[in-house]
């Protein structure tokens, strides 16, 4: 086979592989249901006030994803697909960088089986397809590790490189706003750009010959990326100060004013994350106690007819 057949080859491949996953994609996103973290997700920051977008009182925000629906939501209404159209167009990019990654392998066979090992996997899929964040994430590290590369790929101070840099980062910071679980991947491709800069800069330094430009680029770029760094991790880090410990003491539940028979006929309930019920026995002193409440939502109380007064 020559060398211009076997590209062709892999090329409609590749393509029939990215159709393939697309056209998953676009299925579930029309056809499947809303899971419940989409549709709290809705009802909490899509549907509610401009402000609630800025709530982060609880991990269900998924910043950028809620801002995209929200807009998705005014133009297209709240039908299960246009709330899912975000992730759809992250899932497009996401395969578009997948082909990318396997037209960069030399080998034919070894670039197809990294697409399909990138776009069969059940879990990125399903993510690819839910109003969440998760799967605007994945296709925003992906692309930035793919841009990550190709400036690692050519000197650090040509334009086209530099392009590549500010991408590289950029998108990693915006997945991180999409999920705070990629921050981990935004700080490894900080530390990556940061070591080659200042490298860089300091071997430039005994270079007189160097471009003078070239060190205040490098000097520039590693301080914004050292600012970026430290807004980010400051504003996860923060989230823990949300999370009050008050939230997880235990809670003590005291009906007063009933007869003893009414009293003894309330029902007291935990409710899980699951929406499960496990109902707590009341003290001899006629008290519920929680335990506690790190697993659980809240809690249920049901009382007899007669206390209806």
């Amino acid at each position: 086979m020559s060398d211009r057949t076997s590209t062709t080859v892999r090329t409609l491949a590749t393509a029939a592989i990215a159709l393939a996953a697309l056209g998953y994609l676009v299925t579930r996103a029309i056809h499947v249901p809303l899971t419940y973290d989409e549709a709290a997700s809705y009802f909490s920051y899509v549907a509610a006030g401009p402000m609630a977008l800025f709530d982060f009182n609880v991990a269900t925000n998924h910043f950028l994803n809620s801002v995209l629906s929200r807009l998705s939501h005014a133009f297209f209404g709240a039908d299960t697909w246009a709330l899912r159209l975000p992730s759809l167009a992250a899932g497009a990019g996401y395969v578009a960088c997948a082909a990318a990654v396997s037209r960069g392998a030399r080998d034919a066979a070894v670039g197809l089986a990294g697409m399909l090992l990138l776009t069969t996997n059940p879990y990125v899929m399903d993510y690819l397809a839910l109003s969440r964040g998760y799967g605007l994430a994945l296709a925003l590290v992906l692309g930035s590790v793919l841009m990550l590369g190709a400036w690692m790929a050519h000197p650090p101070d040509a334009p086209a490189a530099r392009r590549a840099c500010v991408w590289s980062v950029g998108l990693g910071a915006a997945a991180v706003s999409a999920n705070f679980a990629a921050i981990t991947t935004f700080l490894a491709v900080v530390a990556v750009v940061s070591l080659r800069l200042g490298f860089g800069a300091w071997r430039s330094l005994g270079a007189a010959a160097l471009p003078a430009a070239r060190m205040r680029w490098s000097w520039r770029t590693l301080a914004a990326w050292a600012l970026l760094t430290t807004a980010f991790s400051a504003a996860v880090i923060s989230r823990e100060k949300v999370l009050d410990q008050s939230l997880f003491t235990p809670v003590a539940v005291r009906v007063a004013g009933l007869f003893e028979d009414e009293a003894s006929s309330i029902r007291v309930f935990r409710v899980d994350a699951r929406d499960r019920l496990r109902e707590l026995d009341r003290g001899p002193d006629g008290t519920w106690r929680t335990g506690e409440l790190g697993d659980a939502w809240g809690l249920r109380v049901t009382l007899p007819v007669s206390v209806d007064r």
